[in-house]
């Protein structure tokens, strides 16, 4: 074995000699290129929609990577362009990176700001560093309230009925009560979204951030595809639900379709609840429907066992949208030899019982492993399907030690097996051998992206040989191991990936409020606390961003997880592999035949003609492997928020005004030696839940991120429902939905001032009274016109012994613009008779002209 070094990007001719035979291989230069460097600027903003004229909070976080590992580009200059949705630059200028290696800052929107996409881009051109985000800007009125669709089972079976959900509830927390519902149903054929393998490997402590593959559960209106089976309306009751129910048929009358084409059907179900104030706001779920219920699967804690040892096994069961389900069956433990005579494995059955996985859908199975019977076993599960049939699942393992000889498998070449399916720093890596000869060589090395480790000349003296190779930083995330055996002029090789998921990277950070709910107004501390993977504190740069959920109905946030953004792919390795036939060939050299110099690679015999396309593949089956105290000020309040909010009770109320979209924007907000930090926030007018969106990083490149919630409500509360701008010669009604939340019905004092506009009913009319029931509201309605330009103010008032509130809204009126004239002409013949009128004063002249003739002479 010989080792040397090759600048990246560059070519080499190998050549080898032993006495009189020489052999040679060029190296090309693309196999020498380095993948182990990547740069990473992680943009974001404070909230994924605004309006024209709102500021917009961006950050970035920025990292260069080196032969594998992160370094900060502290102290660096970067450049930060903003385009619109025209492409037109709102923003460029350059920032310098503070000591965590992140920049932030505003930029302010024009009035005049073109709706729709807006970009930010981050780049470095000395580092060659590129980063981007998006962010909607939009004229929209949030809503006030959410709807959710779900279905009391989580799958069906082809034929029955559905029976759904509706449920919608304000965003400071009270149901929609007596609410018009209007639902459809719609039908589309499914196929399955994860591999079965995929989900078993989950076992395997990988995180969800890490190489994720979900797909997003998010229901997508009008699929294409799809065709309507059912729609039907309703009202909800004062719990703000809604239940209905449908048959779950897999094709149409006059369809063709077999069922056996689609694994399943998805059943799409949406809802649209319109509320007192008009307003319409659907929610959508997603119902499975198939002909089985379950899938089952199997995975092994490890893949290799020694004698004695306690072998554990997952025992797990799915639906068919992924989720855990129990299930009963039975469990077998099987060994498997290889019977060269029928090429066929014989099985025995070891272990034959009945068990039941609970409703988590997961159950784990302890057997021993026999002492003096080295082998191949088979942990396999059939589980009995709910709805009809069964669903099997399965997994092998080997049994074997150092001083294990034989396992009664096919051998094939080389291969490797490896003892579990992931690992992390300081774990030993244990792997098996198998050798289809004795008393043979292999080279063994793994390639870790950065370089070979652990090379080594292996002896095979037996058909199984143990090799224990030491995890370290280095293996993280993905290494792969390789080895290479020559046998009577045949070359034979496999690999295996070797899996360490970055969780020492990343940061545990829980964030909270003080409280559960709030008042509006009042004010609050949000909490952070932030630690290692093994719970120790640090000290970190955290970005805090807090904001109306409601605006997640508008616009879905654009910000990934960054987790997966720094330590979520696994990383590409590339290792070249050739030999020196294919040099003879490449040159036009004389060869011998090829069947003496045939490749085994990863158990697929190749012969080295097919790799320049003049011979096919002949397949080898394989042996299968199982698997401080920092404080920051939150926005400017208006002055009026130092009320006492002791004496709205029973008195004047107060006014409600301030309905920002988001309360708080803190890019740098560090965390003591304790781990800890914390920031006052608060509260606006607006009756909601808040999100409290959390991104952290440390100067050693731990990074985190979490999210966190809040109320803001109260028990008798106006809500006014006004357009976003009225035209000037408009006539509308405004309506105000007076909600009662405490234990017992209510008499409320309802009344509307106006400024700007001028009403259409009495000034008694103004002002009523309306019983509420509890938990129950009512809406009134006035009229008015708009007959100025200008701004327009409401203020709504609910007044109570108990508890009052006031909300004052503004809108522009705009300008009436130009009336529009339909003008149609002919001929009366002699049967027409006509006036004109003419009217002048000191601005204008005004002509009237009159036409009278018979309607039957228009044609």
């Amino acid at each position: 074995m010989a080792s040397f070094s090759i600048e990246s990007r560059r070519g080499a001719l190998i050549v080898a000699r032993f006495g009189e035979d020489i052999a040679f291989v060029s190296l090309p230069a693309y196999a020498t290129e380095r993948w182990d460097s990547r740069n990473v600027a992680y943009v974001y903003t404070d909230r994924p929609v605004y309006r024209p004229t709102e500021k917009v909070g961006w950050k970035a976080i920025i990292r260069v990577q080196r032969e594998g590992k992160y370094e900060n580009l502290a102290g660096q200059t970067f450049r930060v362009e903003v385009t619109d949705s025209r492409g037109a630059r709102v923003l460029q200028d350059e920032f310098v990176a503070n000591e965590f290696g992140t920049i932030s800052g505003e930029v302010a929107l024009g009035q005049q700001a073109p709706l729709g996409v807006y970009h930010i881009h981050v780049s470095d051109r000395a580092t060659r560093t590129h980063g981007y985000a998006s962010f909607r800007v939009e004229e929209y009125k949030k809503p006030e309230y959410e709807v959710r669709v779900s279905t009391v089972e989580k799958i069906y079976k082809v034929g029955s009925t559905i029976q759904a959900r509706v449920q919608a509830q304000y965003y400071f927390g009270a149901p929609v009560a007596n609410a018009h519902v209007r639902y459809e149903v719609r039908r589309q054929p499914r196929w399955w979204w994860m591999s079965y393998e995929r989900i078993a490997q989950r076992g395997q402590d990988l995180p969800d951030w890490f190489e994720s593959e979900r797909a997003d559960q998010r229901v997508k209106r009008r699929a294409g595809g799809a065709e309507i089976v059912a729609t039907g309306e309703g009202s909800t009751d004062e719990k703000g639900t809604f239940e209905f129910e449908f048959t779950a048929e897999a094709v149409g009358k006059g369809q063709k379709i077999a069922q056996s084409q689609f694994e399943s059907y998805e059943f799409v179900i949406e809802a649209t609840v319109t509320d007192a104030s008009r307003r319409a706001i659907s929610g959508a779920t997603s119902a499975i429907v198939g002909e089985k219920a379950l899938v089952a699967l199997v995975s092994a804690e490890r893949s290799i066992y020694v004698p004695g040892e306690t072998v554990k096994a997952r025992i797990a069961t799915r639906n068919l949208r992924g989720d855990s389900v129990a299930s009963s069956g039975t469990l077998y433990v099987e060994k498997l030899q290889w019977d060269p005579a029928t090429e066929k494995d014989l099985v025995t059955t070891i272990v034959e019982e009945r068990i039941r996985v609970l409703a988590e859908g997961e159950w784990v199975y302890a057997w021993r492993a026999p002492e003096g019977q080295a082998g191949r076993y088979r942990i396999l599960y059939i589980a009995d399907d709910p709805f009809g049939g069964t669903s099997s699942g399965k997994t092998e393992i080997t049994i074997a030690d150092p001083f294990t000889r034989d396992i009664q498998v096919r051998y094939q070449g080389i291969q490797l097996v490896l003892d579990k399916g992931s690992y992390q720093p300081g774990e030993v890596a244990r792997v098996l051998v198998l050798s289809e000869w004795v008393d043979a060589h292999a080279w063994l090395w793994v390639d870790t992206g950065t370089g070979h480790i652990e090379q080594k000349v292996l002896p095979l003296r037996y058909r199984t040989t143990f090799v224990e190779l030491p995890i370290t930083e280095a293996f993280v995330p993905n290494s792969e191991l390789h080895v290479i055996m020559v046998r009577d002029k045949h070359v034979f090789r496999d690999s295996k990936e070797i899996i360490v998921p970055p969780t020492r990277q990343v940061l545990n950070i829980h964030a909270r409020f003080d409280r559960d709910s709030y008042r509006p107004r009042q004010r609050g501390v949000l909490r952070l606390e932030a630690k290692t993977w093994d719970g120790k504190p640090v000290e970190g740069e955290f970005s805090v961003a807090i904001y109306d959920k409601a605006l997640e109905y508008i616009a879905d946030s654009f910000r990934p997880d960054i987790r997966s953004v720094f330590y979520g792919k696994k990383r590409y390795l590339h290792s070249y592999f050739d030999f020196s036939y294919n040099e003879l060939q490449k040159h036009g050299l004389s060869v011998p035949p090829p069947t003496q110099y045939d490749v085994i690679y990863q158990n697929e015999y190749e012969s080295p003609r097919r790799a320049i396309g003049r011979a096919a593949l002949s397949e080898r089956k394989m042996l299968a492997a199982a698997p401080t105290m920092a404080r920051s000020e939150a926005e400017a309040v208006p002055a009026s928020a130092a009320m006492d909010m002791a004496k709205e009770e029973g008195g004047a109320p107060l006014v409600r005004r301030d309905f920002r979209d988001r309360i708080l924007w803190q890019p740098v907000l560090k965390t003591n030696s304790d781990g800890l930090a914390e920031i006052e926030v608060a509260f606006p007018d607006s009756l909601t839940t808040w999100k409290a969106d959390v991104v952290g990083v440390t100067q050693s490149h731990l990074v985190g991120n979490v999210t966190t919630e809040t109320i803001v409500e109260k028990k008798i509360l106006v809500r006014l429902e006004t357009p976003r701008f009225v035209r000037e010669r408009d006539e509308l009604t405004i309506s105000a939905n007076v909600h009662n939340y405490l234990t017992e019905a209510q008499r409320v004092r309802v009344s509307l001032d106006a400024d700007g506009l001028t009403w259409s009913s009495t000034e008694d009319e103004r002002t009523t009274v309306v019983e509420i029931e509890a938990n129950g509201a009512r809406r009134v309605d006035w009229r008015l016109r708009a007959t100025a330009v200008g701004p327009a103010t409401l203020r709504a008032e609910a007044r109570n012994d108990a508890e009052s509130d006031a909300m004052e809204v503004r809108l522009p009126v705009l300008p009436h613009g130009i009336d529009r004239i339909v003008v149609r002409s002919g001929s009366t013949l002699d049967l027409s008779s006509g006036t004109r009128t003419v009217v002048r004063n000191s601005k204008e002249t005004i002509i009237t002209e009159k036409l009278h003739f018979p309607v039957e002479r228009i044609r």
